[in-house]
């Protein structure tokens, strides 16, 4: 059967990103997806993490960024980690859940820590994003990219320094980062809600 996420292209970069093969790829999107969904994430912010780590990461769970301090899918420098860890650890459902406690230390190098701790943090992204007022949001760009400023500036941010960063041709509005990101976020989508359908067989009728 066609994988859900043949259409997810693998961003390739320095320090590791996009060291992996298509196989790679999709097992680590299929247990992300299923840890967020478990989380209660949204198609849409499902969707965004996608995104995000094929953007970051190229979905290499040892990319190194180039400050040395980015590692991992989402690319969280060590200060960002350690809050994103005790988000995941301090939220009220955590319990509910089930889930143990990520060590910020040992969890840090590991693939599903890393897919765990993005899952909570990919919904305050998206709800800090959310905040800011519609004036306010920088013109020409889509509610996924200003979240993605937020990710990526920090959740702090102000929306004209996320602006800023979402011009910025060397930063992210070029083809290799924008066009990949936007593209990936509509491929990414599309494929979260065939998944939910009952997929390619159900809607194309094909093994």
């Amino acid at each position: 059967m066609t994988s859900w996420w043949e259409t997810i292209g693998i961003k390739k970069g320095p320090g590791g990103c996009g060291d992996v093969t298509e196989e790679q790829k999709n097992t680590t999107i299929d247990q992300a997806v299923s840890t967020w969904e478990r989380m209660g994430l949204s198609e849409d912010e499902i969707a965004f993490g996608i995104a995000v780590m094929g953007l970051e990461s190229g979905f290499n769970h040892r990319a190194i960024g180039e400050s040395d301090s980015e590692r991992g899918y989402g690319q969280f420098n060590k200060r960002t980690w350690k809050d994103a860890v005790n988000h995941y650890n301090t939220r009220p459902e955590h319990t509910a859940l089930g889930e143990a406690d990520i060590d910020p230390d040992k969890g840090r190098n590991d693939p599903s820590s890393q897919i765990a701790v993005m899952g909570p943090w990919i919904r305050k992204t998206w709800e800090r994003a959310a905040t800011i007022p519609t004036r306010q949001r920088p013109k020409g760009h889509s509610f996924d990219e200003i979240a993605y400023g937020k990710w990526h500036q920090g959740q702090s941010e102000a929306p004209k320094e996320i602006g800023k960063f979402l011009a910025d041709p060397q930063k992210y509005n070029n083809p290799n980062k924008r066009g990949y990101f936007t593209t990936n976020v509509d491929r990414a989508k599309q494929s979260v809600r065939l998944r939910k359908a009952g997929g390619w067989v159900a809607l194309w009728g094909q093994p």
